[in-house]
């Protein structure tokens, strides 16, 4: 792997400490990935000090840069420009909030006034209230670098999900509920359900009962795609980053795909319900 120059090191640490400047805590992330280099959830809501990130970053270079969200910061993850546009069309005064464009689609940066702690699914994308977010001057899989679309200075506020503009499918936390509301589920190691959901079962082991897979020696697999009738193999996965795509046109997974809509799709049932039952497995 060829290191960045100094210019960019330069870059990703001037990144780093404005977050920083602003009480966003910050981890480094494994190049051209989205995998976390160093333990984070005990910094979620907390400054990490100075001189630890100096040191993480010093050490992990090159890396990416990831934001933890935690304290109600918030991010709309948009899979394509499209989803995104259309958005803007449903909720324009959101728009001018801090905007980044990542490989596929856009990031768009938000401050909850009430903190919710799962990563809820809509159509076009998800909105992503724990965990990381990786964010410029990182570089994407494909090579693409995230790049901000709007000022880093405005992250706008809203009083709740329901504030964003985006419908929530089931309008209810995607893992696991009895009563059609939302759920306070935790799983394995304080994990929320989705993510649990997501380590159990990685999208490569989930989907290689399904079709075969065969790795392209870059960390990615190719197979006949599951979703569709398929003579060629058209189907990529990412199993790093939890993710397949086809590239049918017409195929349901012409967009990212997680394991929980994988599984949705292979089953025929929603994408709420694909949650339930593989938190049931769990």
């Amino acid at each position: 792997m060829q290191v960045r120059s100094t210019l960019r090191k330069s870059q990703i640490v001037d990144h780093v400490f404005r977050w920083w400047e602003n009480d966003i805590s910050v981890v480094p992330v494994k190049y051209m990935t989205k995998i976390p280099m160093r333990p984070w959830r005990r910094w979620a809501g907390k400054k990490q000090p100075k001189p630890v990130l100096e040191s993480w970053f010093s050490n992990a270079w090159p890396c990416n840069l990831g934001v933890i969200l935690s304290g109600g910061l918030c991010v709309v993850d948009f899979d394509d420009p499209f989803s995104y546009l259309s958005w803007t069309g449903r909720a324009p005064h959101l728009a001018e909030s801090y905007t980044v464009k990542t490989g596929r689609g856009r990031h768009v940066y938000l401050w909850l006034a009430k903190e919710e702690y799962y990563t809820y699914h809509f159509d076009g994308g998800e909105l992503k209230c724990n965990g990381i977010v990786v964010a410029p001057p990182s570089v994407h899989p494909s090579g693409r670098e995230y790049e901000e679309a709007s000022e880093f200075s405005r992250i706008l506020g809203v009083a709740g999900i329901d504030d964003i503009g985006v419908r929530i499918l089931g309008n209810e936390e995607l893992p696991g509920w009895v009563d059609h509301s939302p759920s306070t589920y935790q799983g394995k190691d304080g994990l929320s359900t989705v993510e649990a959901i997501k380590g159990a079962f990685g999208i490569g082991q989930f989907l290689s009962q399904h079709t075969t897979l065969k790795p392209l020696g870059d960390g990615t697999f190719v197979g006949v795609c599951p979703f569709h009738n398929d003579s060629n193999p058209s189907l990529r996965v990412w199993p790093d980053e939890g993710r397949c795509y086809c590239h049918a046109p017409h195929c349901v997974a012409h967009r990212r795909t997680d394991v929980i809509a994988a599984a949705a799709y292979l089953w025929n049932i929603s994408v709420s319900q694909a949650a339930c039952r593989l938190a049931q497995e769990l």
